[in-house]
């Protein structure tokens, strides 16, 4: 992911941390997840779920993911890594 202009990408330089959130459909659930950590690895940065509370009328923390969501996650991501890397050919030397 690479940020555009000159303050953009200095921005990304200096930054401890950069964070996406993305929506999963299926249940509703928005997800904030690190996506670069100066200090560590995103995967070990858990997971906060946030949702739509329709009384209170704003989003509200659900919780972190659990163990084996995390696990789940880490073997998706992997997956559509791997499909992209090695989906273009049928057999490799």
């Amino acid at each position: 992911m690479k940020l555009r202009g000159h303050l953009g990408s200095e921005i990304q330089r200096k930054a401890a941390g950069i964070l996406s959130i993305e929506k999963d459909e299926s249940n509703n659930i928005s997800a904030v997840k690190a996506l670069k950590v100066r200090d560590g690895s995103p995967l070990d940065v858990p997971l906060i779920q946030l949702g739509w509370d329709k009384e209170l009328n704003r989003h509200v923390y659900l919780g972190e993911e659990t163990k084996e969501e995390k696990e789940n996650r880490k073997l998706e991501d992997l997956d559509v890594m791997a499909r992209d890397l090695f989906g273009s050919k049928s057999s490799y030397t």
